[in-house]
């Protein structure tokens, strides 16, 4: 759970308001998956279609809601930094 603050606006996800969630592992040695990307607004759950995605060491992913098209990403970007 996380709160969103201000970025309650850019609510309920879509391709104007495009979230993405970004994913780093910083500490060598380790690998981790993200298994799970989704958003909870007003009873509807958006879930990304891009899980599972892989965090190698050093390396940072991202999971968007809905999927990255080309072009520009707009939204709020919640960082979660792996020990």
């Amino acid at each position: 759970m996380v709160n969103l603050g201000p970025a309650r606006a850019y609510l309920p996800p879509g391709p104007r308001n495009r979230w993405f969630l970004s994913i780093s592992d910083m500490a060598e040695g380790d690998s981790g998956v993200v298994q799970e990307f989704m958003i909870n607004c007003n009873g509807a759950t958006y879930r990304s279609p891009d899980p599972p995605v892989t965090i190698l060491d050093g390396r940072t992913c991202c999971a968007y809601i809905p999927r990255r098209s080309p072009g520009a990403i707009t939204g709020w970007l919640l960082p979660l930094l792996l020990d």
